[in-house]
C-alpha cells in the first residue's frame, strides 16, 4: 500500500513511496530502501489469507505479520488485526518469485493489501 494507491510488490523500487508504521505505532510515509525476491521452485505453495472484513493476502507460509507469526501458521478462527480469519489455504505458485520490500525507519513493517506485514529483508540490512 502507498500514498498514491496500490501496487504490485514486484513493481515497487528503492525511493518510491509506501506506507509503514513508526517507533509510535502510526501510519506514515516512508521510502522503499530495498527490494528482494526470491525465485519459487516448480511446485511450490503460497498461502492465501482472507480475513472476514474482506482483506486478503497471497504470499509464502514464511512471511511474518506485523506480531511475528507466520501466514502457514494461522488458521481459520485466528485474529490479525482485530479481525478473524475467514480462511487460509495453499494456493500453487504461478509467478517466477516470492517478492518482498524494505521500507525506510525502525520497524520494517508495511502494508500490502491492507494488512500489516514485517519485511524479511529488514535481517539482511546491516
Amino acid at each position: 500500500d502507498t500514498p498514491e494507491g496500490q501496487v504490485a510488490v514486484q513493481d515497487l523500487r528503492p525511493g518510491m513511496p509506501i506506507w509503514t508504521v513508526d517507533a509510535w505505532g502510526a501510519r506514515t510515509e516512508a521510502f522503499v530502501l530495498k527490494t528482494g525476491s526470491v525465485p519459487v521452485p516448480a511446485g511450490f505453495d503460497l498461502v492465501r489469507l482472507r480475513l472476514e472484513d474482506g482483506r486478503q493476502i497471497l504470499a509464502s507460509a514464511g512471511h511474518p505479520l506485523a506480531d511475528g507469526r507466520s501466514l502457514g501458521d494461522l488458521l481459520a478462527g485466528d485474529t490479525v488485526d482485530e479481525v478473524r480469519v475467514a480462511s487460509v489455504e495453499q494456493v500453487r505458485a504461478t509467478g517466477p518469485a516470492t517478492y518482498d520490500v524494505l521500507p525506510d525507519g525502525r520497524t520494517a513493517l508495511y502494508w500490502a493489501n491492507g494488512i500489516l506485514l514485517q519485511s524479511t529483508l529488514a535481517s539482511l540490512t546491516p
